[in-house]
């Protein structure tokens, strides 16, 4: 084949493009709901009777029946005090029994049982054994309305108090729904309040409330005035992060649960005076070890203590004076069983490695979920881990794991044997700020999602740092909050900007080259995307964590096709984070808050298997690189006008049937390639700017027209 014939066939070939760059776009071809086939999914149980996912309220009664607000199971459940399962009602919705995320519970005189429906925005009362009584209340800001009303207490009178979270304030109601009084404004000083979350009443009418964002205790009288306040940020005795739940005993001990200090603290309380009594816990999965406990209840007695070990999805039993006494709930800690897994990655043999971020270690399974080995526990020492957030793996076989808590990035070889480690605690660059997110790239070098400092960093496999971008903010190139990384097999670099409600597209030199996405629920839209992968193809895959679905999107950005609904069974989710792709297609999702992985085979659309989604030849063998700019905007340009047109798949087709030679050619001889550059460019610029080429071309035409007339 000539150069001249060569060129002839490319400059033809433009033709077609221009026209299409003009044309009206026809609608893109869209997949419906259920754009995936669920194959399989493994993990622990946190659905069946007795277990929990994520328990918030707890109360005991005066016959020592212990009621749960198994919070993301949307159900009520009842124990006896040694923890045997006794009963439970209630189900997702919004209907009369059903939950929205029952934050509290507590339960009166009578034995009737108070529920805290915060996502419905209402309380709900029921008897003893569950049957429906009445409800008040819905969102707003006026008397008997709540946002997100998270605790409720019963006080002697069965006058029944609730802290409206988002309102920032208390309000006081009778047994029956009667709104009686409210106090509390936004702000720190007495009786004004930041996210209350807990609330606890006395014998003689007193209140305590969990003030939790000024990180203090409130007590406040009968009357509703405010009588005392304990509490500072910090990890000492008598200082909070994030207190979210209190109760009170007959003798005036108050049980404080310090949720991110993951204990328990105790005071004595008499009038306003505050002493420190005493506290147990530490972070972990033993018993007596907490992860974020956020609910706390005393027995009518004043001898047993129960707290809701939250993230660790179960209840323990203490005596008044912090002995561990029982623990019941999910099973999460055994091999091949999961708590919390963030992330999944899946290596060229198959095999599949879990940041079971929970456990504080990493699993692997085989690609049907069989369990193979297990590494890792709670630790700073090299192979242990603090909340693994995130694994990747590079060409080598090697994996590398983003250990959030410890604010670093730890490498490991065959065998699942420690090679190195770098990162610590701060700012500059090489050091993190819990990092969530972690990919790496054809040459082994590594992209951190640095959540903390909002931004990228780059390093090589050996982990010196190559580069970084990124500021705090909502423009382009700025994020907040990055939870997630991945690249495709082109280099170009997908981050996760889960704060922004979006997705952001790099070049692997941190160079902007584009975003889709903003808060909402439609297609293309999101809530706080936390997971981001590609296939071979260049699709890409979002974990739409708070819409609780998976959304795909073809190269060039068009959305394809979504799944997944609010729920615990096949195909549904609760909180989706990580994503992984598998070398034969299949998408492995971490479906956090259901504490398991499920496997997907997704739907290919019509032209998804054909050539278009393959590289630009000509265009990489003229520029050099398929990374080039010029490129970048010619594949775009491919994939959100040719491919989703009949006459430009036919195109496509046609080119991709005979550019592969001509691209070799071209690359072997440097005027052509030259004279290749020379004329993509002016169509680059077409592509980006048409209305400047439109402008452009009118006085031309006028000119050639004058000059016709006057030949």
């Amino acid at each position: 084949m000539s150069k001249r014939t060569l060129l002839r066939l490319f400059f033809f070939a433009l033709v077609p493009i221009l026209f299409l760059v003009f044309m009206p776009r026809q609608q893109d071809p869209v997949a419906s709901d259920g754009g995936a086939l669920f194959v399989t999914s493994w993990g622990s149980d946190v659905t069946g009777t007795g277990t929990f996912k994520k328990p918030l309220g707890i109360a005991a009664d005066s016959s020592g029946f212990v009621y749960v607000a198994d919070s993301r199971n949307n159900r009520i459940q009842v124990f006896n005090a040694s923890g045997t399962y006794l009963s439970a009602w209630g189900s997702f919705g919004a209907g009369n029994g059903q939950f929205n995320l029952p934050s509290d519970v507590a339960v009166d005189s009578l034995g009737n049982v108070y529920v805290a429906d915060a996502g419905n925005h209402r309380i709900q009362k029921f008897t003893a054994a569950g049957a429906y009584i009445t409800q008040w209340g819905s969102r707003g800001a006026g008397n008997a309305q709540f946002d997100t009303p998270s605790a409720l207490a019963v006080g002697s009178s069965n006058n029944v108090y609730v802290a409206d979270t988002g309102n920032d304030r208390i309000q006081r109601f009778t047994s029956s729904g009667t709104f009686i009084s409210a106090w509390g404004t936004t702000g720190s000083g007495n009786g004004q309040f930041s996210g209350p979350l807990g609330i606890a009443a006395d014998f003689s009418g007193e209140v305590y409330v969990a003030d939790t964002g000024n990180n203090r205790i409130q007590k406040f009288s009968s009357a509703d005035s405010f009588v005392a306040a304990w509490g500072t940020a910090g990890t000492g005795n008598g200082q909070f992060a994030a207190p979210t739940a209190v109760d009170v005993d007959t003798a005036g001990n108050v049980y404080v649960t310090d949720s991110l200090n993951h204990r328990v603290q105790k005071f004595l309380v008499v009038s306003a005076n505050v002493n420190y009594v005493t506290q147990w816990g530490t972070f972990g999965t033993g018993n007596t070890e907490f992860n974020n406990p956020q609910g706390v209840a005393v027995s009518t007695t004043g001898a047993t203590v129960y707290v809701a070990d939250t993230v660790n999805d179960r209840i323990q039993r203490f005596s008044d004076a912090g002995t561990w006494e029982l623990t019941w709930g999910s099973a999460l800690t055994a091999p091949g069983l999961l708590s919390s897994p963030t992330d999944v990655h899946v290596n060229s043999l198959g095999n599949v490695f879990v940041a079971d971020s929970g456990n504080h270690r990493i699993q692997q399974f085989t690609a049907a979920g069989a369990y193979t080995t297990v590494w890792g526990a709670l630790g700073t020492a090299t192979g242990q881990f603090n909340t693994p957030s995130a694994v990747a793996g590079d060409s080598a076989g090697n994996l590398y794991v983003a250990d959030t808590g410890n604010h670093r990035i730890q490498k490991f070889g065959a065998s699942n044997v420690f090679i190195a480690s770098w990162g610590s605690r701060d700012s500059a660059n090489g050091q993190f700020e819990r990092p969530l997110g972690i990919a790496t790239d054809s040459s082994g070098n590594l992209y951190v999602a640095d959540t903390g400092n909002h931004r990228i960093q780059k390093f090589s496999p050996t982990g010196s740092f190559l580069s970084g971008w990124g500021t705090p903010g909502a423009g382009n190139g700025q994020f907040n909050a990055p939870s997630a990384v991945a690249v495709d097999n082109l280099g170009i670099v997908y981050v996760a900007d889960t704060g922004n409600h979006r997705i952001q597209k790099f070049s692997s030199l941190g160079s902007f080259r584009g975003s889709l996405g903003s808060l909402g629920t439609a297609d293309g839209q999101f809530d706080s995307p936390a997971g981001v992968a590609v296939d071979s193809s260049g699709n890409l895959y979002v974990a739409d964590t708070g819409n609780y679905r998976i959304q795909k999107f073809s190269p060039g950005g068009e959305f394809r096709a979504k799944w997944g609904t609010f729920g615990t069974a096949g195909g549904q989710f609760d909180g989706p984070t990580g994503l992984a792709v598998s070398p034969n297609g299949n998408l492995y999702v971490a479906d956090t808050v259901n504490q398991r992985i499920q496997v997907f085979t997704p739907v290919s659309l019509p032209g998804e298997d054909s050539a278009v989604f393959v590289s630009c030849f000509i265009a990489t063998a003229a520029f050099g690189s398929a990374l080039d700019p010029h490129v970048q905007a010619l594949r775009d340009f491919r994939d959100r006008v040719l491919a989703p047109t009949r006459i430009g798949r036919v195109f496509l087709d046609l080119y991709y049937a005979w550019s592969p030679p001509a691209a070799a050619f071209i690359a072997r001889h440097e005027g052509l390639r030259t004279a290749v550059r020379w004329a993509l460019t002016p169509l680059v610029y077409t592509i980006e700017y048409p209305l400047l080429l439109g402008f452009l071309a009118v006085p031309a035409i006028a000119v050639a027209v004058r000059k016709r007339r006057h030949s």
